[in-house]
């Protein structure tokens, strides 16, 4: 006889029922095949029941008492996705407790689902996990025991592996392992009953957090782990086309489901190609749609495991997306394409949709560039612009010496710095051009010979520096040796941007009423962005008119006044101070670019 996978939860009364996103408990082995009720509400007589689960066929049943030993069916529900609701009416008598029931969803192995997904299937062999059983194969059999779980497909759930005789084909960390098992979707309703499909983390962390590979808890510790509260109220925006914009303008870099939606997106324009040269057309299919996900999705996921990690291919070291050494000039601006289309329905009612294409990523992207740099860059950041500083993600372009294509970067920068400091001609820095990348020191990685609970490996999944980085790497003797140098190198930027901007405030005192009067309101903010950056306005609210602290740069009439050298100058201090480094990603060019900015207005407080 069948058993039946099941979860029992009592109905309590709440005020509103909001959306969720699925976003499971960390299960040894991947996901979790168990359906999970979330608080049921009643309203009315009516009650509405919400649970996360893995698509298929279920029975909800109901009864008065949780010990009773029949249970009514109330409903019969075929379902598709992963979080799903039910509003149950008409129920007789006080049915206050509720049962989810389905049968057994069975395992079919990956060589079940590369009937259909044979392309994934072959770049699933190319990875660890289809040969994850061999790392303990060879242990005693009480030791394997407790690391089978993690090491086959469905291990202690129906259906699941078992031994490597009966269930040779579970053997490995394969599909099911992160899609739930496939037997309802392979051969039952195919087009309803499909695998889980979720960028969590939590489907990595079941396996990802014993000591020998703690990645996930690291990574729950790190700032990848969420939202910025900031963004994700862009992203909640009650406007719904005002958030959706804010996903396509910051959504690739702050959420992991906006950057998944487009990074699939650029893969299915990879399969174009122009039928005149027979070759890889990126723009064609231009006018394609993008789906984006849902807002609460978008909000709720911050750069998780699948954002770095291909979990289908092993292209680049670790299964990353991206490789994790470059020094190509890569900027991923935060513009958007949006379009307007219309549908008409069988009345004859006409409906404006507000649409977004995917083709600033698509264009922009390079997978080429190393993960890191993926993000932690100028983000289309330009002199000339006026609005706003540059973003807290420059990291990248200082570290390659190139913060903007053709300005203060190539030969005649080089020229300077290698004149200056004596060294090699390249803007490039020894940081630059470690092949390690930025995983050299934010990522030195610690194994243990007998890692434990409270002594476990270190996967340097937190992102923070660490000092060990500088030693391994040759640059340094010690680490007292690094941490000397990086005080002092710190010590001497921090010297020289609050040098410019003393001498920025010192021109919008004094220089630049003599432009227009104008510019007096300002006081000495004249020189300031027209939405002012956090080196004049910290906390980022005193932007609005009528303000008792007005922190407010001229408007755009104004900004065409100021002098490009003035420009300049406070785009090279803000590019050098929202790097955070101070200095450390890339020392020379650093003081070559402050210094410059510094230059600059001394240069302005020298006219008449």
């Amino acid at each position: 006889m069948k058993t039946s996978l099941f979860a029992v939860l009592v109905v309590l009364s709440a005020a509103s029922l909001r959306a969720e996103v699925y976003r499971p408990a960390p299960a040894a082995g991947g996901i979790d095949s168990v359906p999970k009720l979330s608080c049921p509400i009643r309203t009315n007589g009516a009650t509405m029941l919400t649970w996360h689960g893995p698509p298929g066929h279920y029975s909800v049943l109901t009864s008065p008492n949780v010990e009773a030993s029949n249970w009514l069916s109330a409903a019969e529900i075929t379902v598709s996705g992963n979080s799903n609701s039910l509003l149950i009416t008409n129920l007789v008598g006080n049915r206050a407790f509720y049962r989810l029931a389905m049968p057994p969803n069975s395992f079919v192995g990956p060589g079940g689902c590369a009937g259909c997904h044979d392309d994934k299937h072959k770049q699933w062999m190319t990875t660890g996990h289809a040969d994850a059983f061999s790392a303990i194969a060879n242990l005693p059999s009480i030791v394997q025991r407790d690391c089978v779980v993690c090491h086959t497909t469905g291990a202690g759930q129906p259906t699941g592996f078992t031994d490597r005789v009966n269930t040779a084909y579970l053997l490995n960390v394969s599909c099911e392992n992160c899609h739930g098992p496939s037997a309802a979707h392979k051969y039952g309703e195919h087009d309803i009953v499909k695998p889980i499909v979720s960028v969590a983390s939590e489907i990595c962390g079941g396996c990802h957090s014993v000591p020998q590979s703690p990645t996930y808890n690291e990574w729950t510790n790190s700032a990848h782990a969420t939202v910025t509260e900031a963004t994700r109220n862009y992203f909640l925006d009650p406007n719904p086309v005002t958030g959706f914009q804010r996903q396509m303008s910051c959504g690739a870099c702050h959420s992991g489901a906006t950057r998944v939606a487009m990074l699939n997106d650029y893969r299915r324009r990879q399969s174009v190609t122009n039928v005149a040269g027979g070759v890889t057309n990126i723009t064609a299919g231009a006018t394609n749609l993008l789906t984006l996900p849902e807002p609460q999705e978008a909000a709720a996921f911050g750069e998780t495991c699948v954002t770095c990690h291909d979990p289908h291919e092993n292209r680049n070291l670790a299964q990353l997306r991206n490789p994790v050494f470059s020094t190509k000039f890569f900027t991923l601006p935060t513009t958007y394409a949006q379009a307007t289309t219309f549908e008409t329905n069988w009345a004859g009612v006409v409906t404006t949709n507000i649409a977004f294409l995917n083709n600033v990523f698509a264009t922009n992207y390079d997978a080429n560039i190393q993960v890191c740099g993926q993000c932690h860059n100028t983000r289309g950041a330009d002199w000339t612009s006026s609005g706003r500083p540059p973003h807290h993600s420059p990291q990248y372009n200082v570290l390659i010496g190139a913060v903007q294509a053709n300005y203060l970067n190539g030969t005649n920068v080089a020229q300077v710095i290698g004149t200056r400091f004596g060294r090699d001609l390249t803007a490039i820095g020894p940081h630059g051009l470690n092949e390690n990348g930025c995983a050299q020191c934010h990522m030195p990685a610690v194994r243990v010979e007998n890692p434990t609970d409270s002594d476990p490996n270190y996967t340097g999944h937190e992102f923070g520096m660490r000092l060990q980085g500088c030693t391994t790497s040759g640059c340094h003797t010690s680490t007292n040796q690094a941490w000397g140098f990086m005080l002092g190198l710190q010590s001497e930027t921090t010297n020289s941007i609050t040098r410019l901007v003393k001498l920025l405030s010192q021109w919008s005192t004094n220089k630049a009423p003599l432009l227009t009067n104008a510019f007096a309101a300002y006081g000495k903010y004249a020189w300031e962005y027209t939405t002012a950056g956090e080196l004049s306005n910290p906390t980022g609210t005193n932007t609005m008119t009528g303000t008792t602290n007005l922190i407010t740069g001229p408007p755009a009439a104004l900004q065409a006044r100021i002098p490009a050298t003035i420009r300049q100058a406070r785009f090279d201090l803000y590019l050098m101070a929202n790097d955070a480094s101070l200095g450390v990603h890339n020392p020379e060019y650093v003081r070559y670019v402050l210094g410059h900015g510094i230059s600059n207005v001394t240069y302005q407080l020298t006219l008449p």
